[in-house]
């Protein structure tokens, strides 16, 4: 039939050889070679650049953020700086006072925290302007305003401080002129109104000061002035002025006013009662000697109308000063009669006559015609002729006479 094709076989015939190893396969390069997986390899370097921009993005933000801190600090540094100089400020103004706040004392420091506060608002305002962005702007401020608050607790208490010591300096000064002012107070009832004005203004000023004051102590003070102006010339007066404030005194300054007072008319008394019997009866009160009769002088202070008590203070001062006028006066004779010798030994060596080395026996201090006879005695002795001692045989003598270890009944005898 046409058309129709009947199927041929061919035989298939296959060549199979023994142990004969495989021929080697040619090299086969990576799929990505021809482009296999780009895509994923493009988005994992997306992955990676992306990621290493946030790490440097987080760098740069971190960077900016210490930058800025940092330039906060350096601000912050600056404002102390100026800060302290406000308050340790070695400098003076022109008003003569310290600048430095914490340097100023008592008066100078009146205004002080006002003075304080107008410097701070200055600096704050010219630190915070110094800084470009808010944020530093706030952090900065939040730390000026943190040492203000602590800084200026210092200035307000020293200004309180010394504000009170010159409170207190001012009302010393005063008290202290009102205790001088009472030299010129001579009557009582103006004492009596000077001592209360004073201790009124110490009670007030004490008040002031949160603190109290004995009244009595200043009130001493003043009467022992006003009593001291008086006391030499009037006693009587000062015993008046005591007598009006006593009460107002402590008890220790009445008692000493109380013996001064006591003592300066005993030390009058006594020495009114010297001059009553070395001058008004001075010649019934010596010896022939010149020296003070004390057994005289005794039985006149005995014969006093006064309490035996004070007699005997009495005459133990007239006592005193008897012996102490008869040391005086024989020193005075002992170098006397010295310088006499010394110019009669001298004469005789220089050859003058006997006359006129009589004449020396009135000088040299000569009290008395007893005086001058026994000078005339050693004159006559160094001018006796050959019966007498050459002058030699008296240098011994007068030179204890010269040192003052000589007497004048060793001179007597001597001759």
């Amino acid at each position: 039939m046409a058309g129709f094709k009947v199927p041929t076989y061919e035989p298939q015939v296959g060549i199979r050889t023994q142990n004969t190893a495989d021929a080697p396969a040619a090299p086969r390069p990576p799929a990505a070679a021809f482009g296999a997986g780009e895509g994923e390899s493009q988005e994992r370097l997306g992955q990676a650049v992306a990621g290493l921009g946030a790490v440097l993005t987080k760098r740069l933000v971190e960077r900016q953020q210490r930058d800025q801190e940092q330039e906060v600090l350096a601000a912050d540094t600056e404002f102390r700086k100026a800060m302290q100089g406000v308050l340790t400020s070695p400098e003076v103004d022109d008003a003569k006072r310290p600048k430095g706040l914490l340097n100023r004392s008592l008066g100078q420091t009146k205004g002080a925290t006002v003075e304080f506060d107008s410097s701070y608002a200055e600096l704050r305002k010219s630190f915070l302007e110094s800084v470009p962005t808010p944020q530093q702007r706030a952090a900065l401020a939040a730390r000026m305003d943190s040492h203000y608050i602590a800084t200026r607790d210092q200035v307000v208490r020293h200004e309180s401080r010394q504000g009170e010591e010159d409170f207190k300096a001012s009302l010393d000064m005063n008290l202290k002129q009102r205790v001088s002012d009472a030299a010129a107070v001579t009557e009582p009832a103006a004492l009596n109104q000077v001592i209360d004005e004073a201790v009124r203004v110490q009670s007030e000023g004490a008040q002031r000061l949160g603190g109290k004051v004995d009244g009595k102590l200043l009130a001493g003070d003043i009467a022992k002035t006003s009593i001291a102006s008086v006391l030499d010339k009037d006693p009587k007066r000062a015993a008046a002025l005591l007598a009006s404030v006593r009460g107002k005194l402590p008890e220790n300054v009445a008692v000493s006013l109380d013996q001064a007072i006591e003592g300066k008319m005993l030390a009058d008394e006594r020495a009114s009662l010297w001059d009553s019997l070395t001058r008004e009866r001075g010649d019934f009160m010596k010896l022939p000697d010149g020296n003070w009769d004390l057994s005289a002088m005794q039985g006149a202070v005995m014969a006093l109308k006064e309490p035996a008590e004070k007699k005997e203070k009495l005459w133990d001062y007239v006592k005193a000063r008897a012996n102490e006028d008869q040391v005086i006066r024989a020193r005075a004779d002992q170098a006397n009669d010295r310088e006499f010798f010394n110019a009669a030994i001298q004469a005789k060596q220089r050859g003058l006559t006997f006359d006129q080395a009589l004449k020396l026996s009135s000088g040299f201090g000569a009290r008395d015609n007893y005086d001058i006879a026994q000078r005339q005695e050693v004159v006559k002795k160094l001018w006796a002729g050959a019966n007498a001692t050459d002058p030699q045989t008296y240098i011994a003598l007068w030179e204890r006479i010269q040192s003052g270890g000589s007497s004048r009944q060793e001179i007597d005898q001597a001759f």
